[in-house]
């Protein structure tokens, strides 16, 4: 009798233990950034993951640009896209799907390039140090660009150059317009100066050095324009000068075949 009370007590506690073996498992359906950057797949893929919220970039900017200015019309489709009310300033705006969207999508790629420059200072050393250079100027060249859209669309903006939480986003104050140019200037030339001319055929698609360039002479272009007594991107500046020596640098570089300008076909 006692041998199988011993027995059941041993196979009770075998059980015990294996079950908590099988129950007491690490989530495999998602990371954290405390473990994910270890190796060049996971910076790679961190950095991809940048881009992904440029997926929505040509509706955002039809609608948020050319809808607003003398360029388009947008007629009523009875409300499908509401692009009439962006095109007619309406004040019911702070409910348009497409306001929101470029907010957050906008903020979404910005979240993600921080994360990545953070983890590229705190583990970058598994990274050659040519690649962790580029996925650093990939970071910086998009960060500006997602918050040049927002700048153009909405004027000061929060500043976010860390991984915050939801709760710590709500409470950053919004910065200057010209303090949200200085962010996006130091990034772009960095960018201008780290990025590659070109990439192997599958990393086609990549931001590139001229790229870069192009962008930065676009935000002097836009800091030289009218402020119309808002605090909205034009900021009255002349940099003119500061812009045609990168869109020379651009349009020349066809010499090396890297671009051409399209020819009139008319």
């Amino acid at each position: 009798m006692k041998n199988k009370i011993l027995y059941t007590a041993l196979l009770i506690g075998a059980l015990q233990t294996g079950c908590k073996k099988q129950l007491d498992q690490q989530p495999v359906s998602q990371v954290s950034t405390t473990t994910f950057f270890t190796n060049t797949t996971d910076f790679t893929q961190a950095v991809n993951g940048i881009y992904s919220d440029l997926r929505t970039y040509p509706d955002r900017q039809l609608n948020l640009s050319e809808t607003r200015s003398d360029n388009l019309y947008a007629v009523s489709d009875g409300g499908v896209r509401d692009w009439d009310p962006v095109n007619d300033f309406a004040k019911t705006l702070s409910n348009n799907p497409y306001i929101s969207e470029a907010w957050n999508t906008n903020y979404n790629g910005i979240f993600r390039a921080n994360t990545v420059l953070q983890q590229l200072t705190t583990n970058g050393s598994v990274l050659s140090a040519s690649l962790a250079t580029r996925f650093q100027a990939e970071a910086k060249f998009l960060r500006a660009m997602y918050y040049f859209d927002l700048v153009r669309y909405f004027g000061k903006l929060p500043v976010v150059t860390q991984p915050v939480t939801a709760a710590e986003a709500l409470v950053i104050p919004r910065s200057s317009v010209a303090d949200v140019y200085k962010l996006i200037i130091a990034d772009l030339q960095y960018a201008g100066d780290n990025l590659p001319i070109t990439y192997a055929a599958t990393d086609k698609g990549r931001a590139t050095k001229y790229a870069a360039k192009s962008l930065l002479a676009l935000v002097y272009m836009t800091r030289s324009g009218p402020t119309y007594s808002i605090e909205g991107p034009g900021l009255g500046l002349d940099e003119w000068s500061l812009a045609l020596p990168l869109l020379n640098e651009v349009i020349n570089i066809k010499a090396n075949r890297e671009y051409s300008i399209i020819t009139n076909s008319m």
